[in-house]
């Protein structure tokens, strides 16, 4: 299975980062800046009210729980992807198991399997936010581009007589 991920900017995107990382998964393109707009990403980062407030405005049906350890040997039964709290202070994506490891989207690193006491340890405080897409609001919105390099030339064409001028003037000056 291929995970879905998205990176987060800045140190206080990773909920906005999870939350667009789960979007991707279910086939929609959200941008960092348009979650993070929703979620209400202040300079101290992320609540979980604010991201299951912000996920509904998003689309999606969302319930934050507070679930226990016994979650883990019950992994395949949990409804996945789920966004959890991670060592207190940052938020992750789960993604399940896949052998003996668990797989996770971290959006300041990106993928990374880990063992079932190395997650047992960093979820300590089990808080985790369930989405769903609501199937008439999540996919009624229209994708967002956030292809990088199609996006650039997408702006630079409205230059595009003063670029050829520029590469133009550069070619005459390479002849003499």
């Amino acid at each position: 299975m291929k995970y879905a991920q998205v990176l987060q900017h800045d140190e206080e995107d990773c909920g906005a980062a999870c939350l667009a990382s789960i979007a991707k998964y279910y086939g929609r393109n959200l941008t960092i800046n348009r979650v993070r707009e929703a979620v209400g990403t202040g300079q101290t980062g992320t609540t979980l009210l604010s991201l299951k407030q912000g996920a509904e405005t998003l689309g999606f049906n969302a319930r934050s729980a507070r679930t226990s350890p016994e979650i883990l040997d019950r992994i395949d039964e949990a409804p996945l992807p789920a966004i959890i709290h991670w060592n207190g202070y940052h938020w992750v994506v789960l993604y399940g198991k896949k052998g003996n490891k668990f797989a996770i989207a971290d959006p300041a690193v990106g993928i990374r399997y880990i063992s079932k006491q190395e997650l047992s340890d960093s979820w300590g405080d089990w808080v985790t936010l369930l989405l769903e897409p609501d199937t008439g609001r999540f996919f009624a919105q229209p994708d967002e581009k956030v292809q990088g390099f199609g996006r650039f030339l997408k702006r630079a064409w409205n230059y595009r007589g003063t670029i050829n001028q520029a590469l133009k003037g550069r070619m005459i000056s390479f002849k003499r």
